[in-house]
């Protein structure tokens, strides 16, 4: 069986890595917070709310770490508005008959050529984000969107899984903007685990102690009255539990209750080990500094179904 690292705990007075994201929104996404093509006025308060919206998740995010006492800090590059991106265009284009969110976040990173290294995108969409996140340097790119014309207007957004690998292809999300802007909702730092192979509770499946990410599951307390439940759980396993901004930890208490178990419920202890990779995200792009991945468009793209508006 293989043993869980040791010290959830961090090195208190060392300086925080920092995680760089990327805020970009929908056409769809920034018109919703007032955005108008060629209003300067209209434009100049759109990007003043968007920024609020990308600080909000920011402080969100950033209080779950010292809640948790987890040695990490988030950071934003900049705020993008991607009016290249419309969802309209990209639900109504021939290919995408069938698409929803999950089918977004996988178009995101293009597809590496493992021969010469160079990343081919199919839709120049994408191409243009990767673009903006070489030039602003960022590790996370979060695409936000309003999910208008997607099947499932519930569900408030979709990363990659960080078991299989936390690297330049598998750091993104997509998430809706109607989530992100209440406080109370948690789902951004949800999927933030997720990039860094955090599951859902035990009791949810994917328990297997000889998995590396096996303690990385989130806590459920639901023995003792109020009932809560950490970042990493799922509401239908205690529909009666309170969601709550800390990760799961041992080492942390909520009421006199320890917020994890140490070798099954550790988001602490899966930071700590798996964290500095999603830091270095940037970093690994090229193992040579200063030199950014080829991107490459596989196809004329036809100009009836995107808006190059920048």
């Amino acid at each position: 069986m293989q043993a869980a690292p040791k010290d959830s705990q961090p090195q208190l007075f060392r300086r925080r890595p920092k995680i760089k994201i990327l805020f970009a929104f929908s056409i769809e996404a920034a018109e919703k917070l007032g955005y108008v093509y060629g209003s300067e006025l209209k434009d100049k308060k759109a990007i003043e709310q968007m920024n609020e919206v990308a600080d909000l998740m920011i402080s969100v995010g950033n209080r779950s770490f010292r809640n948790s006492h987890i040695h990490f800090e988030l950071g934003k590059t900049k705020v993008v508005i991607a009016s290249y991106i419309s969802e309209k265009n990209l639900m109504t284009h021939e290919h995408y008959l069938d698409f929803n969110m999950t089918g977004m976040l996988k178009q995101l990173p293009g597809t590496r050529n493992k021969n010469d290294k160079k990343i081919i995108y199919r839709f120049k969409e994408f191409y243009l984000l990767e673009q903006s996140r070489i030039a602003l340097k960022a590790d996370v790119v979060v695409l936000i969107i309003t999910a208008k014309y997607h099947f499932n207007e519930n569900e408030c957004g979709s990363s990659f899984d960080g078991k299989k690998g936390i690297n330049r292809d598998t750091a993104y999300m997509v998430v809706r903007l109607p989530c992100m802007i209440n406080k109370e909702n948690l789902d951004f730092n949800y999927h933030l685990g997720h990039l860094i192979g955090a599951s859902d509770s035990v009791n949810s499946g994917g328990f297997s102690k000889e998995d590396e990410f096996f303690y990385g599951h989130g806590y459920i307390q639901n023995k003792h009255k109020p009932y809560w439940r950490t970042i990493m759980t799922r509401a239908e396993d205690c529909p009666s539990c309170t969601v709550i901004n800390y990760w799961s930890n041992p080492l942390v208490e909520v009421n006199e209750i320890p917020t994890g178990i140490y070798r099954t419920n550790n988001n602490a202890l899966l930071w700590r080990v798996h964290g500095r990779k999603l830091v270095r995200v940037y970093e690994e792009f090229d193992k040579n500094r200063g030199k950014p991945p080829v991107l490459l468009l596989q196809r004329p793209v036809k100009n009836n179904y995107i808006s190059t508006q920048n």
